[in-house]
């Protein structure tokens, strides 16, 4: 700033449109002809692509008087430091034109997001398609990187003869500068369906029929469903009474599943008494719903046939009718359930030693005298208390020895 004589005093003023986050103004000695001043300014990120308006006026005094007012005026574009698109990397298959997934397995494929030119700030990226669901799992985020997961399931409604968009959009938000171009990339697939898809094979961890002696605790076994495609969807009904709420002979069988290929069901009742005698079955239906073309698919059924053993009115196999009041008598115990008894005797020869009435023991004699020692021959008969549904009836043979 150069000034003609007499030297003035002179005042620097500095304004600016819209206002500065920082600015200064100097005011130089009185005297001076000529002399220079610097002026700064930091433009905040939001004045990026605004043209500011700097105005610097100096003002030169004489004692009291005021006698020259000078103007410089500045414009200044502010602009964004350079920034570049974000790189995105995909696996090798999804280049393929086009991927060919299988209807109703699902897929999954690792992305990474990278900032290769250091613009810095935050990155997003979404995944998206007009035609099925995606699920976007964002796995880890550090330093200039940042990976996710993209998962996607195609339902039947889908023809094998169109071609369909997955498209993944990668976006940068840098610190303090313009954002540079979304990048974007289409993966493109055209649904199959599952080329000879075979039947799944069934096994079981115990032989039908089932033995089992009913107890009212629980009783289990276990289905393995294991199928020969790479991919199944395999679903599963119990089918039948056993299966039921009103199951007559305990409470009903339940499925718990784990694992899909091999899927195993683990299938559980408690069986009471009323099924001592009874044979009845237990039918689960598998049915591999892996095609969209239901001619394809395939339902088997496994069918556990159960035979109940007697659970009640055991008979001694061995009883000394003596008269020391030890065993002296014969009679079923274990009657928990029972609402009478009634026992038959016969000797070794198929004589007939005892018929007795309902609930009597057998004392050891025959036709009023004292039975000679040896093995005998019984049918126990037995009725069980009347529950839910008819009363049921059941007979025991075996055998007894009777010492003296």
């Amino acid at each position: 700033i150069a000034d003609a004589p007499p030297p003035s005093q002179h005042t620097l003023y500095v304004q600016s449109y819209p206002p500065l986050r920082r600015h200064v103004s100097l005011s130089p000695q009185s005297g001076s002809l000529s002399w220079e001043a610097e002026l700064c300014f930091q433009p905040s990120c939001e004045a990026i692509g605004e043209t500011l308006l700097i105005v610097v006026e100096v003002r030169d005094s004489l004692s009291c008087a005021e006698l020259h007012r000078r103007y410089d005026t500045l414009q200044v574009a502010v602009v964004s430091r350079p920034t570049y698109p974000l790189a995105l990397y995909t696996p090798p298959w999804t280049l393929q034109a086009p991927f060919q997934p299988i209807y109703r397995k699902q897929y999954c494929f690792p992305i990474t997001v990278r900032d290769t030119a250091g613009n810095g700030g935050s990155y997003t990226v979404q995944a998206f398609s007009p035609v099925t669901p995606l699920q976007l799992n964002r796995l880890s985020s550090a330093g200039d990187s940042l990976s996710a997961e993209v998962c996607f399931q195609l339902d039947c409604g889908l023809s094998p003869d169109s071609i369909y968009p997955i498209i993944i959009r990668a976006e940068n938000t840098p610190v303090c500068a313009t954002a540079p171009p979304a990048t974007v990339d289409t993966l493109w697939i055209r649904p199959q369906n599952l080329p000879n898809n075979r039947p799944p094979v069934v096994t079981r961890d115990c032989p039908s029929p089932w033995l089992l002696t009913p107890s009212g605790d629980s009783v289990c076994y276990t289905l393995t469903i294991t199928d020969p495609d790479t991919f199944a969807l395999l679903a599963y009904q119990g089918i039948g009474e056993a299966f039921s709420p009103g199951f007559y002979y305990g409470s009903n069988f339940s499925i718990s599943a784990t694992g899909t290929n091999p899927l195993y069901l683990r299938l559980c009742a408690q069986i009471n008494c009323y099924a001592q005698g009874q044979r009845f079955p237990v039918t689960v239906c598998i049915t591999d719903t892996t095609s969209c073309d239901p001619s394809e698919n395939w339902t088997i059924c496994d069918t556990m046939w159960v035979e109940a053993q007697l659970c009640h009115g055991i008979i001694p196999n061995v009883f000394t009718p003596n008269g020391d009041g030890v065993n002296d008598l014969l009679y079923p115990y274990n009657l928990a359930g029972i609402a009478a008894w009634r026992l038959t005797i016969w000797d070794r020869w198929g004589h007939l030693t005892f018929a007795g009435e309902w609930n009597e023991p057998w004392d050891g004699r025959a036709a009023g005298r004292a039975a000679p020692e040896g093995v005998y021959f019984y049918q126990l008969e037995l009725r069980l208390l009347n529950g839910q549904g008819p009363e049921l009836r059941f007979t025991r043979t075996g055998s007894v020895s009777l010492l003296r």
